[in-house]
């Protein structure tokens, strides 16, 4: 068959309506992601950080969930949830696209596919209710398929660089679709696994909003549903469960086996204390123009999404959502559609006035509720949803009414497309490139690249200390406007070792930026570097009424003044934006402490450790000429999975080396402070302190070239 063939049938099958509806939306995709990121600069910042820049530590994260990074080590039982956003982040890399490029494909895919998952299911939804042309029920889809990604929500979700959790988002039209359609309940084996897979994808975005996706669903089926479908169809529904669960047993099995929350140990005051700053500003009138950020005047847009026409074209694109309500039999399904709005558009405001007394009461008394407290990210998706469908709906229903008039073809045309010219200009900061900030788009310095190479090569297992400490988060100031600034600390994946910050994670954080008190911290940990920051500016000010002080230089110019003048302490790097320092005295991650006793018994001969890092979660540790009970010091954060084990002591050691090896060996390139003299080999060898050695061929470092 020609190509040309294979299209004409291709046109046949499908409508073609939908070719146009996926060109509009892709077209309309890549002009947002052209306008908000350009070509040349890194998309990084805030939560996101620059992790997925540096997706070598990422995967070890996701498939060890021991988060080993953060000095001293944090379990993080959900860091399996972002396996297939990662895993496809690195065949993608390894295909040889850069992180730039890969920045802007998932900027571009959030659009493009929770647009046309809103077309397809608004479209559907047409169908059944509406016997009219195709023609119509396409304009009404593709205006409410614009309308869901063009919105003053999106606006603010869309300023941050994109994460797995925007997964909740792009796939929630997708998976009430295929639920419409009866993909979950299908006796045929291929629509259970668009089905099953389609919901895992969903799974990796945010766990509570996938919990309330199902709530969603479990009511429109409760009280909705014609037929009881599920009910009478239970054999068929069966399989699809146990398929979904055996599809993402990655996720779930590790928060089980730990028996954790995953979102960890959160105190009642600390809840609070987040439900009220998240619910500051969502008031009922923002948020029916979707606004409600608890921070939503630090956005480029702020002034135009406040400008009076802004404000009104917002409520006019609400009250034509409505328009349906005016008809004289509402249908089940946009009850269903109603109710949800109402719903969310409710618990979106948590605290804020009125019957705030309810909302106190289901975060004080419904387990677990507190996954909710970011209340305005977490609700208004719903909100967003089912006024899409719903003015997709009132589309047609105006296209009936307009019917009962004598208008001109042209005129009923121009009447039915008001809303999609009302969408675009309540959306021009998309397309004029506004919605992203500045400060999220950097380019990494050449300097941070070269030390990620130079602590990479050093075969030895140490952590860094970072210095200054900030109270929260992390900004650096690189030059000519060039900013990294958010709640990531940037040094855990640029240097690619674990860094000691302050963090969240960290219960009695030191925050002191005086030399003398990390003294003892330093003798008990193995920090071997210390990152002295140039570039944390004495104060910023950025263009979106963002503005702080850190005393950045000052900081630095006394903690560099502390460290030159400390013997303990000798310089290995320095460049524009930081100076690496290299402790003389280091402690091994594991190690045997030299002055210690036990049972009053003071230990004279310490035994000689041989340990090797097999992944973030297993250490394997040999010990030589132990002569009694001795202490054993890992440094590492105190968990309860982790387990020791003795093993038999059956290894052999090569003893003797008669193989010839030792002539050829050689210290590699930039190893000489690290690795072993030949004489030193060959003394460890005579003692049997050496179980395994290489295999005699010339090892090779590879360097990354940036």
């Amino acid at each position: 068959m020609k190509l040309i063939d294979f299209i004409k049938f291709i046109f046949k099958k499908i409508n073609p309506y939908h070719f146009f509806a996926l060109f509009i939306l892709a077209f309309i995709a890549a002009i947002i992601t052209y306008a908000n990121l350009g070509i040349t600069k890194e998309f990084i910042g805030d939560d996101a950080g620059v992790i997925y820049h540096y997706l070598n530590i990422v995967i070890k994260n996701v498939f060890n969930m021991w988060d080993s990074y953060t000095f001293p080590g944090r379990a993080n039982v959900i860091a399996s949830i972002a396996l297939l956003h990662v895993g496809s982040m690195n065949i993608l890399n390894h295909l040889g696209l850069t992180s730039i490029f890969i920045d802007r494909i998932y900027y571009f895919l959030f659009y493009f596919v929770s647009s046309m998952g809103m077309y397809f299911l608004a479209f559907h939804i047409g169908n059944i209710l509406f016997i009219t042309s195709k023609n119509r029920i396409w304009i009404a889809s593709i205006t409410g398929a614009m309308f869901y990604i063009l919105n003053n929500f999106t606006m603010i979700l869309l300023s941050f660089p994109t994460t797995n959790y925007l997964y909740s988002y792009m796939f929630l039209p997708w998976i009430f679709l295929l639920y419409f359609k009866d993909f979950h309940i299908s006796n045929k084996l291929w629509k259970k696994l668009i089905f099953g897979i389609t919901f895992l994808v969903l799974l990796s975005g945010n766990p509570s909003n996938t919990i309330s996706i199902v709530f969603l669903l479990s009511i429109y089926e409760l009280f909705f549903r014609e037929n009881n479908k599920i009910i009478n169809n239970w054999k068929q529904i069966i399989p699809t469960l146990l398929l979904v669960l055996l599809l993402s047993s990655y996720i779930y099995l590790p928060i089980l086996g730990n028996k954790e929350n995953p979102y960890g140990k959160i105190s009642s005051s600390d809840n609070k204390v987040s439900i009220a700053y998240n619910s500051s500003t969502t008031s009922i009138i923002n948020l029916l123009r979707f606004r409600g950020h608890p921070s939503q005047d630090n956005f480029s847009f702020s002034n135009f999404v406040l400008s009076d026409y802004t404000t009104i074209t917002n409520y006019i694109l609400l009250a034509i959502a409505l328009f349906f309500l005016f008809k004289k039999k509402i249908k089940k399904i946009e009850i269903f559609l109603l109710l949800t709005f109402v719903l969310f558009l409710f618990l979106s405001k948590a605290e804020h006035s009125p019957f705030s007394w309810i909302n106190n009461l289901i975060y004080e008394k419904v387990p677990f509720f507190e996954m909710y407290r970011a209340s305005y990210f977490k609700f208004i998706y719903f909100c967003t949803f089912s006024l899409s469908l719903l003015l997709a709906i009132s589309i047609l229903e105006i296209d009936k009414f307009l019917v009962r008039f004598s208008l001109s073809f042209y005129v009923k045309k121009f009447l039915l497309i008001i809303p999609i010219l009302l969408i675009f200009y309540s959306a021009k900061p998309f397309f004029l490139g506004n919605v992203v900030r500045n400060i999220h788009k950097s380019i990494i310095p050449i300097e941070y690249h070269s030390v990620n190479t130079y602590l990479s090569n050093k075969k030895v297992d140490f952590s860094v200390l970072s210095l200054p400490q900030l109270p929260s988060g992390q900004v650096l100031d690189w030059g000519n406007g060039n900013y990294y600034a958010g709640f990531t600390n940037t040094d855990i994946y640029m240097l690619g070792r674990p860094v000691w910050v302050n963090s969240w994670f960290l219960s009695k954080p030191i925050l002191s930026n005086n030399l003398m008190d990390y003294k003892d911290f330093l003798n008990k940990t193995n920090v071997k570097y210390i990152i002295l920051h140039k570039d944390v500016p004495e104060n910023y000010s950025f263009e979106v009424n963002m503005k702080g002080f850190l005393g950045g230089q000052t900081n630095f110019r006394k903690l560099n003044k502390q460290i030159i003048l400390d013997n303990d302490y000798k310089i290995v790097r320095d460049t524009r934006y930081f100076k690496i320092f290299e402790l003389n005295k280091y402690i091994p991650h594991i190690y045997v402490q030299k002055s210690t006793s036990i049972n009053s018994n003071l230990i004279k001969k310490m035994p000689l450790l041989e340990f090797k890092n097999i992944n973030p979660t297993k250490y394997r540790i040999i010990v030589h000429e132990a002569k009694g009970k001795f202490p054993l010091v890992f440094s590492e954060s105190f968990h309860d999975g982790w387990k020791s084990y003795l093993v038999n002591g059956n290894n052999k050691t090569i003893g003797n080396d008669n193989s010839g090896n030792l002539l050829n060996y050689k210290i590699l390139d930039g190893n000489t402070e690290d690795q072993a003299s030949e004489e030193e080999l060959k003394s460890f060898i005579d003692k049997g302190w050496i179980t395994s050695l290489g295999d005699g061929n010339e090892k090779e470092i590879k360097h990354q070239k940036w």
